[in-house]
């Protein structure tokens, strides 16, 4: 076998030689039926229910039907046209399938569902035909080729892979719930804030002494209702992001900030950007917050010296931590009220003087350090498990080039599974 072997695309036939000895190399229609998706005419507006057949659209496994196409069957659903064309989805049990896709349903004596719906679930592999509306034609399914093992291996391979997606799916629940925790968090110590013991304040509701009226209800004693350019300041001036030192200064417009992270995606210098729309100098500890409405919840805490595009406000901090500003402005309340504003002048994106008519309940110094201790330590897990997350993917990816070429083989297994099998 060559060390050189890589997945290929289906249409491409691949050698022989290239795998182990027991592998064999197939067209799709050697071991497989086709099925032209939606052969039952069910439609999403009429024909889905609350609960039970899943059924398959281009999209995936999106709803359920009262009716079943495919009965205990294991298949891969190939979504054939349209924005998700090429992506593949294991379909097992009962099932069904709407328009806009081909089910495969692989011979179990030749093929393994999962494992051929791992080698077929990858960017590469389905030839298409079109442009704006890419499909990919019924005789080029049929043709696409698959190198595989014997069924026993297949199996174990399609086990392994399994394993690891387990992994990835329970890090990206994981990673989706310390959002959801942190938004939560988030409304709860910007209305109720945290004692001087590092514990959130008891509601109104259980303790009404520690809460006093204000125009936004009830707040914290402690805290002041204030206008929004009461605790920033805006910059003064303009620069010239083609003349020197500016020239080599990161620029920042919305689409370089990731939308809810407050991360930077992408880094260039103005001189690099052409630097047509910077305006703003930016200094650490100041706050770009994009004033265009379709990007009103990006936002970004600058750690160095830099320049914003004319679609985004730098904002100074005077009453604020740079980082309960930041905050303040991913906040959902701020983006509900941002986005409403934008839209009262027909111009979409927020204007100064729109900001200022935005109110809101400041806490005390000591207590927004606080608050942010707490932020940074939910922040800090979640990061962790994005890690982890890069990681197993990564790892997943190695695997199946590893795995589905042959070049790492799984029949030292094989006698492990046929013994748990045994007992």
């Amino acid at each position: 076998m060559s060390e050189t072997t890589t997945l290929r695309p289906g249409y491409e036939k691949p050698e022989n030689k290239s795998f182990p000895q027991d592998w064999k190399v197939s067209q799709l229609y050697e071991a497989c039926t086709f099925h032209q998706g939606g052969k039952l005419g069910i439609t999403k507006s009429a024909g889905y229910v609350a609960s039970g057949v899943p059924a398959y659209s281009a999209a995936g496994q999106d709803g359920y039907v009262g009716q079943v196409e495919f009965s205990n069957t294991d298949g891969v659903v190939l979504s054939a046209i349209g924005a998700n064309c090429g992506r593949c989805f294991f379909a097992s049990g009962n099932w069904t399938t709407l328009a806009n896709v081909q089910a495969i349903i692989p011979s179990p004596s030749q093929l393994d569902a999962k494992y051929l719906y791992y080698r077929v679930n990858r960017e590469s592999y389905w030839p298409r035909s079109g442009s704006a509306q890419p499909f990919i034609k019924p005789s080029d399914v049929r043709n696409c080729w698959v190198a595989h093992p014997p069924i026993d291996q297949q199996k174990i391979i399609a086990s392994i892979l399994d394993t690891l997606n387990t992994q990835i799916q329970k890090t990206e629940a994981l990673i989706a719930k310390l959002e959801k925790v942190k938004e939560g968090l988030l409304h709860d110590l910007l209305t109720r804030g945290i004692d001087e013991n590092g514990q959130l304040r008891p509601s109104p509701e259980q303790a009404p002494e520690l809460y006093k009226e204000s125009p936004l209800g009830l707040i914290p004693r402690e805290w002041e209702v204030v206008s929004f350019l009461d605790a920033v300041d805006f910059p003064s001036g303009q620069v010239s992001p083609l003349i020197e030192p500016y020239a080599s200064l990161p620029l920042v417009a919305p689409d370089h900030i990731e939308a809810g992270t407050s991360r930077l995606i992408r880094v260039e210098t103005a001189r690099e950007q052409g630097a047509i729309s910077g305006k703003y100098i930016v200094r650490p500890g100041d706050v770009v917050y994009s004033k265009i409405r379709p990007y009103l919840k990006k936002a970004w805490l600058a750690e160095i010296d830099s320049i914003c595009s004319a679609d985004m406000y730098p904002l100074s901090p005077k009453l604020l931590t740079s980082a309960i500003l930041l905050r303040i402005v991913m906040s959902e309340n701020f983006s509900t009220y941002a986005n409403a504003a934008s839209m009262r002048t027909g111009i979409p994106k927020i204007n100064r003087e729109e900001l200022a008519g935005y109110t809101f309940a400041l806490p005390t110094m000591q207590e927004q350090v606080r608050m942010e201790n707490i932020f940074q330590e939910i922040e800090r897990r979640a990061e962790k498990e994005r890690e982890t997350l890069c990681k197993l993917v990564s790892e997943k990816n190695g695997l199946m080039d590893d795995l589905l070429t042959g070049r790492v083989r799984v029949t030292p297994l094989l006698g492990q599974a046929q013994q748990a099998t045994s007992a």
